[in-house]
């Protein structure tokens, strides 16, 4: 069970990694917009500007204050920490199963009362 268990985070952490590898490739354009929130008085223009890779940011009193940022792009963003999040529980269970080993199938049911 160990060994399989072994596999498992292996090939997960290598499946995170691809896919985290792909999304650094994304395309951001040159310089960042930034911009006083007080533009958004205009926000039809300012949100016509947004487009994957390419985020405004909103300043007030010349201090950052928020982001507009395409949709898709956030959802990959999303995705990236939630991925970053796995591999990093993955990694803690290689490391738990290193260090502590497993238990076998029966002692579990005992466990769990099954």
């Amino acid at each position: 069970m160990q060994i399989y268990l072994w596999i498992f985070i292996e090939k997960a952490q290598d499946l995170i990694y691809n896919i985290t590898i792909n999304y650094k490739e994304m395309v951001v354009t040159d310089m960042p917009a930034i911009m006083p929130v007080s533009d958004l008085k205009n926000y039809t223009s300012i949100i016509n500007q947004v487009s994957y890779g390419n985020r405004i940011y909103l300043t007030k009193n010349g201090r950052g204050n928020c982001a507009l940022i395409d949709m898709k792009e956030l959802d990959e963003l999303d995705k990236n920490k939630a991925l970053l999040q796995l591999m990093s529980k993955l990694n803690e269970s290689k490391l738990s199963v290193r260090d502590e080993g497993t238990i076998s199938s029966e002692e579990l049911e005992k466990e769990l009362g099954i």
